[in-house]
C-alpha cells in the first residue's frame, strides 16, 4: 500500500515537472506568415526577452534559408496610434531548424532549414507603445527588405503583455 502512495506521489511530481517543461518549451510571444505561396514567403517569430535590466525582441524569419539580417538590421514599427517606433538590432546569424525527410517517388525531400534570427533593444516607453497594437511592421532583411502590414494587431498587444507578465515576475 505504502510503495502505491509513494509510486503516485513521484509520478505526479514528474509528470507537473514535464508539464511545465513543455509549457516552457514554446518561447515565442507572437507569430505570422506572410505570403505562404509565394517564393518570398515566410514565418516571423518575435520573443519577448528582459536581461540586465533591458527588454528586447528577439526576432526569427523562416522562408527555407535564404532569408536573414543585414549586418546591423532595424525594425520599424507602426503602432495603432499611427506612430513609428524605429528599433535598432544586432544580427545573431542564423540557427538550425530540423524539420521532416522523407522519399517522394525517387527523390529525397529534406525539410530543415536555416532561420535568421535578430536581437532589437526597446525602452520601456516603446514597450507601453506596444499597447494600441502594431498596423505595420518592416524589418531590414536580406536579399529583400521584409514588410508585412495588419488589418488586425497581431503581435503589439500580444509582445505588450508578455513584457508585462516579464517585468511584474520575480524570477
Amino acid at each position: 500500500m505504502y510503495f502505491c502512495n509513494a509510486m503516485k506521489k513521484r509520478l505526479s511530481v514528474i509528470f507537473g515537472a514535464l508539464m511545465l517543461v513543455c509549457a516552457s518549451a514554446n518561447a515565442q510571444d507572437a507569430s505570422y506568415s506572410h505570403d505562404t505561396f509565394s517564393k518570398d514567403g515566410c514565418h516571423v517569430e518575435y520573443s519577448s526577452i528582459r536581461q540586465d535590466k533591458k527588454a528586447f525582441i528577439i526576432v526569427a524569419v523562416d522562408n527555407g534559408g535564404s532569408l536573414g539580417f543585414t549586418d546591423s538590421p532595424e525594425m520599424l514599427l507602426r503602432t495603432g496610434d499611427n506612430e513609428v517606433l524605429k528599433l535598432s538590432g544586432k544580427n545573431l546569424g542564423f540557427r538550425e531548424k530540423k524539420g521532416d525527410t522523407y522519399f517522394f517517388g525517387d527523390t529525397f525531400h529534406d525539410t530543415s532549414s536555416q532561420v535568421g534570427m535578430a536581437q532589437f533593444e526597446i525602452t520601456e516607453a516603446q514597450i507601453k507603445k506596444l499597447k494600441s497594437g502594431v498596423i505595420k511592421v518592416r524589418l531590414t532583411t536580406t536579399p529583400f527588405i521584409h514588410e508585412k502590414e495588419f488589418k488586425k494587431d497581431k503581435i503589439g498587444e500580444k509582445l505588450y503583455k508578455a513584457f508585462s507578465k516579464k517585468e511584474n515576475s520575480d524570477f
